[in-house]
């Protein structure tokens, strides 16, 4: 379990708008209910049917920012995020489960060494098991693209290697012809 700790908002309450504006990559996220989530990859924002917003969030682990990446919502209400922690030694993907109010019951950083730059997605499943897409470019510019699935509690039950770059049969060792 990692120490993540989301930060409410001073506009938490009573439906006023944030004392700072959200990026202007921001992604809205329909929920079942109506409400939608507001996401600009540092904050994420529940706004009801009505327009009013319920609750925002900020998240940190160990004073490094939290960014989300993506979110679903979970047939019990929960959300799950692809999310990347960054620190001044680079940036490593993991998810995070919240409760329905955006505070963190779940979390996990997969990616071993921080990379310079990553990227990730997340798509939800009907019995709440979720798969990640992770793409990791490493110090040297090699890509590493990832499919990874996880049950609904959050193991992981499988990961699969989808490109690496270079690829093994550029190199001169590599046993694979060139033409394969």
């Amino acid at each position: 379990m990692h120490d993540l700790q989301a930060q409410s908002q001073a506009w938490l309450l009573g439906g006023n708008p944030p004392e700072f504006p959200l990026s202007a990559d921001a992604d809205v996220y329909g929920l079942d209910n109506g409400d939608v989530l507001v996401v600009d990859g540092f904050d994420l924002v529940r706004v009801d049917q009505m327009g009013n917003v319920v609750w925002g969030r900020h998240y940190e682990e160990n004073g490094s920012v939290v960014i989300i990446n993506h979110v679903c919502e979970r047939s019990d209400g929960q959300l799950v995020m692809a999310i990347a922690n960054v620190t001044v030694d680079g940036v490593s993907l993991g998810w995070m489960r919240t409760n329905a109010q955006g505070v963190p019951q779940a979390a996990s950083f997969f990616t071993g060494q921080p990379f310079p730059l990553t990227s990730a997605s997340i798509s939800l499943h009907t019995d709440d098991s979720f798969t990640m897409l992770c793409i990791m470019v490493d110090q040297d510019g090699n890509s590493f693209d990832r499919v990874l699935r996880f049950n609904a509690s959050g193991t992981l039950a499988y990961a699969c290697l989808l490109y690496t770059s270079p690829s093994p049969r550029d190199r001169t060792r590599s046993r694979m012809p060139s033409s394969a």
